[in-house]
This record gives C-alpha cells, sequence and structure tokens, in this order.
C-alpha cells in the first residue's frame, strides 16, 4: 500500500477567492426592491378624490320633503318627488402609478373600497373589482374570475372586504362600442422610468347616501327647503393595483386609505 498519499488543501488566498466571488453574486442577484429579480415595484399614490357629480339641492329636498312634511305640502315648494335615477353620484379616483423599472409595466387589476363617515359610525358603502382588458378583446366585461385575489396577507384583496355591498359601486363607463374595449377598461399600460396618471370613475348607487344624508335633511327641513342647508359627507378610499412583472407574474400594490369630504 502507498504510504505517500497527499491530501491537498485550498491555501486560504484560495478561499477567500471563492468567497468574493460568492458575495459578488449574491450582491447581484439581491439587486433591486423585487427579490432579487432585478426589478423595483411601482409606486401607487392616490390624492383627493373629488365628488364630480351630484344631485342638486332642489332634487334632494323634493326627495326628503314628502317624509318630512307630506307631498299636499311638498310639490307646490320643490316639486314632485324625483326618480332615485335621477339622484347620481360619482367621483374621479386618481392614481398616480410611478415604475422606475427599465421596461413598462401593464396595469391589471383594480381594487376599490369606499366606506362613509369613517370611524365609529362608518358605513362599509362598497367595493368592487376591476379587471382590465386587452385591446383584442371584444367579449370585455370588467370582470374576471379570481381577480383581485393574492396569496400575499398584507395586499388588499376583495375577500377582505366581503361585507361591503358590491352592488353600490360600479365603474363608470361612459360608451360601449362594439367589438372594441371600451377605453375605461383598457389595460393601463404604465411607461419605463415614468409616473402615470390613472383617472377611475365611479358611480355610486343614490340608495346608501341618501340614506346616510337623511336625518340631516329631515331635521333641518325648512333650511333644506330655503336652500341654506350644506351637508358634508366624510369618506375613506382605500384598495389596491395589481400589475404585471414580466418573468415574475401579477403582483398587488395597496394605496389609502384616503380620507376626505365630500360637500353638498
Amino acid at each position: 500500500m502507498d504510504q505517500n498519499i497527499k491530501l491537498n488543501f485550498p491555501t486560504s488566498a484560495t478561499v477567500l477567492a471563492a468567497l468574493a466571488f460568492s458575495l459578488l453574486f449574491l450582491s447581484c442577484d439581491l439587486s433591486g426592491a423585487g427579490g432579487g429579480l432585478g426589478w423595483d415595484e411601482p409606486v401607487v399614490e392616490t390624492r383627493a378624490v373629488a365628488l364630480t357629480e351630484s344631485p342638486s339641492a332642489d332634487k334632494l329636498a323634493a326627495w326628503y320633503c314628502p317624509d318630512a312634511m307630506g307631498e299636499a305640502m311638498c310639490t307646490p315648494l320643490v316639486g314632485d318627488k324625483p326618480d332615485e335615477s335621477e339622484l347620481l353620484f360619482r367621483f374621479d379616483l386618481p392614481l398616480d402609478v410611478s415604475n422606475t423599472n427599465s421596461f413598462p409595466v401593464p396595469a391589471v387589476e383594480l381594487l376599490a373600497v369606499i366606506d362613509l363617515f369613517p370611524g365609529a359610525q362608518v358605513q362599509h358603502l362598497a367595493a368592487v373589482c376591476v379587471s382590465f382588458c386587452d385591446a383584442g378583446e371584444t367579449k370585455c366585461s370588467g370582470t374576471k374570475a379570481g381577480a383581485c385575489s393574492s396569496d400575499e396577507p398584507e395586499i388588499n384583496t376583495l375577500d377582505d372586504f366581503a361585507n361591503a355591498a358590491e352592488d353600490y359601486l360600479n365603474l363608470y363607463v361612459e360608451d360601449y362600442v362594439g367589438g372594441e374595449v371600451p377605453p375605461e377598461l383598457k389595460v393601463r399600460m404604465i411607461p419605463a422610468n415614468d409616473t402615470s396618471s390613472l383617472h377611475m370613475a365611479f358611480d355610486v348607487a343614490p340608495d346608501p347616501l341618501l340614506q346616510a344624508m337623511e336625518k340631516a335633511f329631515l331635521d333641518n327641513i325648512d333650511d333644506a327647503l330655503a336652500g341654506d342647508l350644506s351637508i358634508e359627507i366624510p369618506y375613506s378610499i382605500e384598495g389596491a393595483l395589481w400589475v404585471v412583472i414580466e418573468g415574475v407574474g401579477k403582483i398587488g400594490i395597496n394605496f389609502g386609505p384616503i380620507s376626505g369630504e365630500w360637500a353638498l
């Protein structure tokens, strides 16, 4: 048996060189905020949410007056009680989406949740999920199975707001064109190294807002009939925007809550 066996251990210099190479590789692999894949998560910011359409004071007075004073007295003063469909509420949700990546990022889904009178008297008014559609789609309803969901517990999802009434809030679509995706439903492409503003208009069904304002009107019906009553509706809006990162998949980004008041 050969007694001259040699065991070759790496020198300290060799070990240090290998360690330095490993650290260099890891530092490259972990670059970027996107978990080591060389991409940055877009940033979504909100601004003031404007109430762009609401019933006139005359319409509201005509709606509430019969309950307080009876139709016989109210009709000569403010006219007939309007149909609920005439009492439209619509708001504009502006989102600024910043994309610091060197490639464009499509925004594909949007969750919006609105509360009235946030705080002790909060009313969970509505939650709606919008699925944006590619320009080539001809049958686009804005709804897709599994949309506005996430495996990440910190991301807002539609399931988190199951108590909100979905049918009270709808994306406002100005015009449906046969065979074409309406502009309001098209995928939003966020350019590389740029910030885009997404303005989404939503219609709120009148019923919950009319109920919320009823006491204020009935307690001050004389001022309302004289045109001297103003009402402020505190609101809070939050949600999430989903974007697609090539090679990674769909990721969710929370926004809000943003709070303010709508004055009528």
